[in-house]
C-alpha cells in the first residue's frame, strides 16, 4: 500500500510538474506579446511625429538625382532637388528615405560640394583657390512636403552654373565624413 501511496504521490509530483513548465511557456508568450505590441505603439509614435510643413511648387523644383543612395544603413535618401530662386540663386531639397534614422541624421550636417568646369569663373577667392564650393547644412533641419520627409537648404549664390561633379556626403564636425559620398557627374544649373 506504501509503495502504491508513493507511485501515486510520484504522478502528482510529474503533472504539477508539467502544468508548471507549461503555464511558465505561456506567460513567457504572452510577455513577447506585450513587447512586441509595445514596439508597434513606439514606432506608431515615431511616425506620428510633426515636422514643420513646408510649401514649395514641387513643378519648380528640378530632380538631379533619383536613384536613392543608402551613405550608411541608417542614413537614406530617395532623391535630391534644386530650386532656382533667381538668377544663380538656389535650394538644396534632400528627400530622405522612410528607412532613415532622424535620430542619426539630426547630429550630422549634410555637405554639397561643387566642382565647377572652369574654377575661375567662382566670385569668392577662397572658391577659385579650392577650385570648389560647399553648401552645408544641419540634418536637425528636417521639414515635412508633401508627405516626404525632407531637409532644404538656406539659399545659396553660385555662379558658375556648370560643374564636372558634385559631392554630397553626410558629416560630423568632429568625426569627419560618416558612410559613403554620392557622386553626381556632369550637372548644369
Amino acid at each position: 500500500m506504501l509503495i502504491k501511496y508513493i507511485n501515486n504521490m510520484k504522478n502528482i509530483f510529474w503533472l504539477i510538474l508539467v502544468i508548471t513548465i507549461i503555464s511558465c511557456k505561456s506567460e513567457k508568450k504572452n510577455e513577447k506579446t506585450i513587447t512586441v505590441e509595445e514596439n508597434l505603439v513606439t514606432e506608431k509614435k515615431a511616425t506620428e511625429i510633426q515636422f514643420p510643413e513646408i510649401e514649395t511648387p514641387y513643378t519648380d523644383l528640378v530632380s538631379i538625382f533619383n536613384n536613392g543612395f543608402s551613405f550608411t544603413d541608417q542614413i537614406e535618401i530617395e532623391e535630391i532637388g534644386i530650386l532656382n530662386i533667381e538668377e544663380n540663386v538656389y535650394k538644396i531639397f534632400y528627400f530622405l528615405d522612410d528607412s532613415s534614422d532622424l535620430s542619426v541624421i539630426k547630429k550630422l550636417n549634410i555637405g554639397f560640394r561643387f566642382y565647377p568646369k572652369d574654377p575661375n569663373e567662382f566670385e569668392n577667392e577662397v572658391d577659385k583657390k579650392e577650385k570648389a564650393k560647399t553648401i552645408a547644412i544641419k540634418g536637425s533641419a528636417i521639414n515635412s512636403m508633401e508627405n516626404s520627409l525632407v531637409i532644404v537648404s538656406e539659399e545659396f549664390k553660385i555662379m558658375p552654373n556648370e560643374f564636372t561633379h558634385a559631392k554630397i556626403f553626410f558629416y560630423d564636425p568632429n568625426d569627419g565624413i560618416q558612410g559613403k559620398t554620392l557622386t553626381i557627374l556632369n550637372l548644369n544649373l
